[in-house]
């Protein structure tokens, strides 16, 4: 399949709301997984719109897992198969997303260190 913009990005909003990339290239009339693989590695535009989208599924993530904390509240879903669910759930927001869902926090910090070296004489004159 040749690259397809308006496919690409289909694919980047489906991947955004948090479909899995092997499923979507399971359907019907989008690229296979090789396929996809080609078009981010022949295209840089298409692959930087890839990653946001695999990071904005962290955030869809999050939706889902409040829906099953609410599921659980009201009943509809028992603790422990909710309790797998999202311990899965997190570890996939962390792989998607690890700087804003990983368990490492980062902190930059832009610094300047000034060092005098001290004159031996000057200090032995004291």
């Amino acid at each position: 399949m040749a690259f397809d913009q308006a496919k690409a990005d289909e694919v980047c909003a489906l991947v955004a709301n948090g479909d899995a990339e092997a499923e979507i290239c399971r359907r019907e009339g989008f690229p296979d997984r090789e396929t996809l693989r080609r078009w981010r590695n022949d295209n840089p535009e298409f692959a930087a719109a890839f990653a946001r989208a695999r990071q904005d599924r962290a955030y869809a993530i999050e939706d889902r897992t409040q829906q099953i904390e609410a599921d659980v509240l009201s009943g509809a879903i028992e603790p422990q198969a909710a309790y797998t669910a999202l311990r899965n759930m997190h570890w996939r927001a962390k792989v998607c997303a690890p700087k804003t869902h990983g368990d490492k926090i980062q902190q930059e910090i832009d610094a300047t260190i000034r060092v005098e070296i001290a004159d031996p004489a000057k200090l032995l004159r004291k």
